[in-house]
């Protein structure tokens, strides 16, 4: 078969039938895509629904429970109750009125509420004295008296006025019930703005089989029993033979449920838009595809052949021209000219290409030994690192065997202080003791910054610290030629862990060393500024940049920031200049 009848043919077979084919099947997911968006929305919209109406009447029910509970309302005379029911009546704009009863449902003080409004209470609703009575026949005494608190069914007591639903509080000892008719004029209204159009935005009442809201013929009041229960999910139905798709979540606490519901030819208006569009999308382009098929396979045949068997020779190795006579398309004849063109630069870049070849062989060699030289740096600093946990250990049992140093230094000095009490004139007894002292005030210093401190905060001099702190490293500065000077103000006091301060200040102190070279100054200046108590350590003189050891005392900088953080601290860095601010206490 001849190249022009083989394209008419894929053209036909292959082309438009998968056109038809993908038609159809997009069009249905299309359609499928759009229910299912529809069913995640509207599970959303029913969940926050759910979550208002949950909050808005939680916040009023727990509320009310704590009045009650703060007033104790069962040791209250009748004076005081009345004052009381006047307070939840004047706290909540939803409530219409307040009553008190015992457990049988008897009134233990007058109802509160009005039957005229004045201005400022123009939010509650007037009622009258048979509107309170109805009240106290739907409070739910009973659930009250034996869980603290509880909602009613929802009812209407004025066949224009909004809904409301009795809420009952029980006392301490469960012998008194405060309750309140609560109007669910705002869920209502919630309800009405967030319905979409055409749609239904409902509340449904288990105990009392009622729906609030807009769009209530969608909704079938028979099915609430499936709508609550600490449930959520989407489910569809068939309301006056039409289908609808409906999402429901239950309302914490509450035997409600908060539904939205939708016709299911509104759900999927627009995908069976998105399916008539496509029909005649694509039945225009097999219209399309069929006329240009045969004129297409013509022009294109003979142009393709010749471009074949160049493309085979070139490769093979060889760089032909290919010469179409003229009379092929504009756009296969661009193609023919920039494949001669690229024969030729084949051709030309032959040795270039050989030449890269090599020099990227030549770079891969070069990165194979970075790659070796970045593994030995690393080697060499997890010796480093494991070098800088054996010198912890080591300072550790440093700490342990200052402890231990204790004894015999207090017999040595004891026996100093009584040799040198039988000749008070020898130097070299005077010498013992005052060394003897000096290396008690070390071993002493030393034990209270290595103490596992026990978390007790208690108010100290951080001049005496830092003062104990640079005997204690000042050794180390002097090993690595770098000067330690400190300069603190008077009365700098603190609310801190001694030790755990004393360490932070240990180590923030070492890492700053570590980054400075011979003949560096480390400068400690204390003052208080404001509320707050300021270290402000200045680095002066040549610095050892980014050196290892350096970039090693990164660990202790960190347990040090660590340390200060936990009293409320802060350490910032600003060049060369450090400042450690704690509140002073």
């Amino acid at each position: 078969m001849r190249l022009r009848s083989r394209l008419i043919l894929v053209i036909g077979v292959v082309t438009l039938l998968p056109l038809v084919v993908t038609g159809y099947m997009t069009s249905r997911l299309a359609r499928d895509h759009n229910v299912e968006q529809s069913r995640q929305l509207y599970a959303r919209q029913a969940s926050g629904l759910a979550v208002f109406a949950g909050t808005w009447i939680g916040d009023l029910e727990r509320t009310a429970r704590l009045a009650v509970a703060v007033w104790d309302v069962e040791t209250l005379d009748t004076e005081r109750r009345e004052a009381l029911q006047r307070v939840l009546y004047q706290q909540f704009d939803a409530v219409n009125v307040v009553v008190t009863v015992d457990g049988e449902g008897t009134e233990l003080t007058r109802p509160t509420f009005l039957t005229e409004l004045p201005p400022d209470l123009e939010q509650h609703l007037a009622v009258d004295e048979e509107r309170a009575s109805l009240l106290r026949a739907e409070l739910p005494l009973t659930e009250a008296l034996a869980s603290g608190a509880a909602l009613g069914r929802i009812y209407r007591p004025d066949p224009e006025g909004a809904l409301v639903v009795p809420m009952a509080v029980g006392s301490r000892e469960g012998a008194v019930v405060v309750g309140l008719e609560v109007s669910l004029a705002v869920i209502e209204e919630h309800l009405a703005s967030q319905a979409v159009p055409g749609g239904a935005a409902v509340l449904v009442d288990r105990s009392a089989g009622l729906l609030i809201g807009d769009g209530l013929e969608l909704v079938d009041a028979s099915l609430a029993d499936a709508f609550v229960g600490d449930l959520e999910g989407d489910l569809r139905y068939a309301s006056a033979g039409e289908p609808v798709l409906a999402a429901f979540s239950s309302v914490a606490g509450t035997e409600w449920a908060a539904v939205v519901a939708v016709p299911e030819a509104q759900a999927t208006r627009a995908g069976d838009a998105i399916r008539d569009r496509s029909y005649f999308v694509y039945l225009l382009a097999i219209v399309l595809v069929a006329a240009t098929g045969g004129v297409a396979a013509r022009q294109i045949a003979q142009p393709v052949v010749k471009l074949r068997e160049a493309a085979q020779r070139l490769g093979q190795g060889e760089y032909p021209d290919v010469d179409l006579g003229g009379q092929e398309p504009a756009e296969i004849g661009d193609l023919a000219r920039v494949f001669n063109e690229t024969s030729g630069r084949l051709a030309e870049q032959a040795d270039t290409i050989a030449a890269k070849n090599a020099e990227i062989e030549a770079w891969n060699a070069e990165l194979q030994e970075r790659v070796e030289e970045r593994t030995r740096l690393l080697e060499e600093s997890q010796g480093r690192l494991v070098q800088s946990s054996r010198l912890a250990a080591v300072a550790q049992m440093g700490a342990g065997l200052a402890h231990e140093l204790n004894n015999p230094l207090a017999g040595i000095l004891g026996m100093a202080q009584l040799a040198k009490a039988r000749a008070p004139d020898d130097m070299m007894l005077a010498s013992i003791e005052e060394q003897a002292l000096r290396c008690r005030d070390v071993v002493q210093a030393l034990q209270r910054l290595t103490a596992q401190g026990g978390g007790t905060r208690v108010r100290l001099n951080l001049t005496g610290t830092v003062s104990e702190v640079v005997a204690l490293v000042g050794h180390g500065f002097d090993q690595a030629d770098v000067n330690l000077e400190h300069r603190m103000a008077d009365g700098l006091f603190v609310d801190g862990d001694p030790a755990l301060l004393g360490q932070a200040l240990a180590q923030l102190l070492t890492s700053l060393r570590t980054r400075l070279a011979p003949g560096a100054t480390l400068r400690v200046v204390g003052s208080r500024v404001d509320d707050e108590v300021q270290l402000v350590f200045t680095l002066e003189g040549p610095s050892r940049g980014d050196s290892d050891d350096w970039l090693a005392s990164g660990m202790g900088y960190w347990i040090a920031s660590h340390a200060v953080e936990e009293h409320g601290g802060r350490i910032e860095e600003a060049d060369d200049r450090y400042v450690l601010g704690l509140p002073a206490g």
